[in-house]
């Protein structure tokens, strides 16, 4: 898909190029695009990177062990893509739901998930619901045919009107960020793919959480390999009834959370100096 994308990827470059230019930014924040790393080294502009991908290059970061086909496949694809995609930053933030240790080599910051302010403020209330979050697709009949008889919220599925669409116990709701975030702080238990900040703001919740990591994404693999370290289940295909009545609580520390913001503000004010340390 990447290569039959090329021509596109290069065809848009020179417009890209020339809108940073005229721009000329005081500084750029950029996660997986090379075409950003690259621009801004041209044009000596500060260039922070953040994003959850780059805990794969610490040594101290657990990983799923490559004990498959499959594992290796996925670990190969994401390692090939970093490669290839990857830019060194004046600043590199790499995401973790745990602290990471690292070494001077490695000149990589740690910062917990940057969540919105709204879910670090939300009460969790014990309710009677499972919350369902997919992005994938392919899933509605499996949801509709294991969760009759439970009392379920679905995200991911809109209909084609937009609005939200009951079906027996389940109820199919539109996208909503503000909704989406009151289901989760009121649910009895989440199940989802293994993304980063939806299961983190589960975990900050204190949600029983069920994960299954999304087919040929080693990323997923870790993130889910991270979150069952902090209580969540993990499991090969989703078993909603299980999911309902799981009671295992996850723990995610609040003091790690709760440093995020003012770290990254203090990482944000030392931008300029790390950048001119980095000019020729």
């Amino acid at each position: 898909k990447y290569l039959r994308d090329l021509p596109r990827f290069a065809s848009s470059s020179g417009a890209f190029a020339v809108t940073l230019f005229l721009l000329m930014p005081s500084a750029v924040f950029s996660d997986f695009e090379p075409r950003v790393a690259d621009l801004c080294t041209r044009f000596r502009i500060p260039l922070l990177t953040i994003d959850a991908h780059r805990r794969f290059y610490l040594r101290a970061c657990p990983r799923p062990l490559l004990n498959s086909p499959a594992v290796w496949r996925d670990y190969l694809g994401m390692r090939t893509a970093l490669v290839l995609m990857h830019r060194r930053g004046d600043l590199d933030i790499a995401l973790s739901l745990f602290p990471l240790r690292t070494r001077s080599r490695e000149a990589m910051c740690i910062l917990p998930p940057l969540l919105r302010t709204a879910a670090l403020s939300i009460t969790p209330t014990p309710g009677d619901h499972l919350l369902i979050y997919h992005n994938s697709g392919g899933e509605r009949e499996d949801i509709y045919a294991q969760c009759q008889g439970i009392p379920t919220r679905v995200y991911g599925y809109a209909n084609q009107s937009g609005g939200d669409e009951t079906v027996g116990t389940v109820v199919f709701r539109k996208a909503s960020s503000e909704g989406f975030l009151k289901d989760l702080a009121s649910c009895r238990a989440y199940a989802s793919r293994a993304g980063f900040e939806s299961v983190a703001e589960a975990m900050l919740l204190g949600k029983p959480c069920q994960l299954v990591p999304q087919h040929r994404q080693y990323e997923q693999r870790m993130n889910a390999l991270h979150a069952a370290r902090l209580g969540a289940v993990v499991t090969d295909r989703f078993d909603y009834a299980a999911a309902y009545h799981n009671n295992q609580r996850t723990l995610l520390d609040r003091s790690w959370l709760s440093s995020a913001h003012e770290r990254f503000r203090e990482l944000v004010r030392e931008l300029p100096e790390r950048s001119e340390l980095r000019l020729p």
